[in-house]
């Protein structure tokens, strides 16, 4: 369990050589926010397989295709992180799931997306973007740059 949230941390935040880290309350936003992707992209799983015929989650065939590559993509590359810490007993870094940055970061985006209202849809992706240069700039402000030049 503890190499898990070492793995976690390090994964979003924890810089340097693992000597720059974050205040334990960001960490708990981080995996609140990480929770609700999770369940937005459970929610829309069950509802591709409960899907009728009138009603489409996925428009063409192969977006359809292209989730499961991604969902597999990144059970894989959990899986041999996962494996590494338990054979050799040893905290993996989250650098060791960058392989896997793309298609978790689709599937984090599909998954937040499932929660949001309809009608502000359109303005998520630039909610993302614009959440995700904050958390950087604050990142860069309040713990890089104090630590090397402060």
């Amino acid at each position: 369990m503890l190499f898990g949230l070492l793995t976690f941390a390090s994964f979003w935040a924890n810089f340097g050589w693992m000597n720059i880290p974050l205040d334990p309350a960001w960490y708990g936003i981080l995996a609140v926010i990480s929770f609700v992707a999770c369940l937005g992209l459970t929610l829309r799983v069950l509802r591709e397989t409960r899907c009728s015929g009138e009603q489409i989650l996925f428009r063409e065939r192969w977006q359809k295709g292209a989730f499961l590559v991604l969902l597999l993509a990144s059970v894989l590359i959990f899986a041999q992180t996962c494996s590494l810490m338990v054979i050799q007993n040893i905290p993996q870094q989250g650098r060791y799931l960058f392989p896997a940055i793309v298609p978790l970061s689709i599937l984090f985006i599909l998954g937040l997306r499932e929660l949001v209202p309809s009608s502000y849809r359109y303005a998520f992706p630039l909610i993302c973007i614009i959440g995700l240069f904050l958390f950087d700039a604050l990142c860069l402000t309040h713990y890089i740059l104090p630590y090397f030049y402060g």
